[in-house]
C-alpha cells in the first residue's frame, strides 16, 4: 500500500485507520513537527516520498501549484509524491480512510497530482 505522511489538522483517528488499511503512515506528531508550517511539512512528505494527506485543501493547493510552476520552469528537479486533501472539518475519517485506500489503488502512483475528496462527489483532480 501507499506510504502516507499525515498533516496535523487530520484527525488522530485516521492514522490508525489508514495504517489497518495497510498503509505505512507517520503523522506531525510523531515527527514532532507540531506547529511548524504547511510548506515545511510539504516539503517532509516530498523528500520522504510520501504521499500527503490532509484536510487543509486551500493551503496544500496553492503549496502544490507553486510546486509544479517551479518543475515546468526547471527550477525544482524532484515531483512531490502526491496530495489527497479534502476541505471537510467535521470528518467521518471512516469514510475519507476507505475512499484514500480505493482511490490510491485505482489510481496507482499519483506523482504530482493534487486530488479532493468529499463525501458527496467523490475525488476531483486539481486542475493546474
Amino acid at each position: 500500500m501507499a506510504r502516507l505522511y499525515l498533516d496535523e489538522c487530520v484527525p488522530l483517528p485516521l492514522a490508525s485507520l489508514l495504517t489497518q488499511h495497510g498503509h505505512d503512515v507517520v503523522t506531525v506528531m510523531q515527527l514532532g513537527l507540531r506547529g511548524y508550517n504547511d510548506p515545511l511539512h510539504f516539503k517532509q512528505a516530498t523528500e520522504h516520498q510520501r504521499i500527503l494527506v490532509t484536510t487543509n485543501q486551500s493551503d496544500f493547493r496553492l503549496l502544490h501549484r507553486f510546486w509544479i510552476t517551479m518543475q515546468s520552469w526547471n527550477v525544482m528537479a524532484s515531483p512531490h509524491q502526491g496530495v489527497v486533501a479534502t476541505a471537510i472539518r467535521q470528518l467521518d475519517e471512516q469514510a475519507f480512510a476507505q475512499a484514500i485506500t480505493d482511490h490510491l489503488a485505482q489510481q496507482g502512483v499519483i506523482l504530482n497530482a493534487f486530488w479532493m475528496w468529499d463525501a458527496a462527489s467523490g475525488w476531483h483532480a486539481d486542475k493546474w
